[in-house]
């Protein structure tokens, strides 16, 4: 790659909700959580968060698919407020549906809501288990039964869930690239430096191929 890529220090954030805003991708990566194989994208839609003022911060991806409501965040530092960020999102979401279709809430009808399921995409440096469940009822400051929501989260380091990224070539892309470039960094490269060697090396060995063509046809074009 002859030019350096103009690369945002919140790369993995952004790198992430590309990818996966993409119907293709989502789909592939909801069949590989959910052990489905829908063959095509109808009924598929992404509705992620635009902005939840309330609380600063933006969810990754959102899909609304199969009655379900899927969030999926990427995470490079642990956090025990996981569940709680993710029922703020839920709710927030479901406001903007239940808006779009004209719900009554205060109607007698029951409201039938897509079920809620929450993933976090982990690639930092702490170690941390290849899957665990964080729950909110964790943090109540009193214990409290028949109330819960529950973040998974899933450990995509090289070398960790690598059942799961083999069902989806676009996680493991995504996967292979941060570690990638992680490891330049790690032998001195600078940022840029390390993710134009890493975006050369998927891009030789088939990984995200196409998405990283078109950044660094995008970035070359400025």
């Amino acid at each position: 790659m002859p030019d350096k890529v103009n690369i945002q220090r919140n790369h993995k954030d952004t790198i992430f909700h590309d990818l996966f805003s993409d119907k293709e991708n989502a789909l592939s990566l909801y069949n590989a959580l959910n052990g489905t194989a829908y063959p095509d994208t109808e009924g598929l839609e992404v509705v992620t968060l635009s902005d939840a003022i309330y609380i600063h911060r933006k969810n990754d991806v959102s899909i609304l698919f199969q009655d379900r409501l899927e969030l999926w965040e990427h995470q490079s530092t642990e956090n025990g407020n996981m569940p709680l960020r993710g029922l703020l999102y839920y709710a927030h979401e479901m406001e903007g549906i239940l808006t779009a279709r004209g719900a009554d809430l205060y109607g007698k009808r029951v409201l039938k809501i897509p079920a809620p399921d929450h993933y976090v995409f982990y690639n930092g440096l702490a170690p941390v288990p290849e899957r665990q469940d964080l729950h909110l009822s964790d943090a109540f400051a009193a214990p409290k039964e028949g109330y819960e929501w529950t973040a998974h989260i899933l450990n995509i380091n090289l070398g960790y869930n690598q059942e799961l990224l083999d069902r989806c070539p676009v996680l493991d892309g995504y996967a292979s690239l941060i570690g990638y470039i992680r490891g330049y960094q790690e032998k001195g490269y600078d940022l840029s430096r390390a993710v134009d060697q890493a975006i050369d090396r998927c891009i030789k060995e088939e990984r995200i191929k196409g998405y990283l063509l078109i950044l660094y046809i995008l970035q070359v074009g400025r």
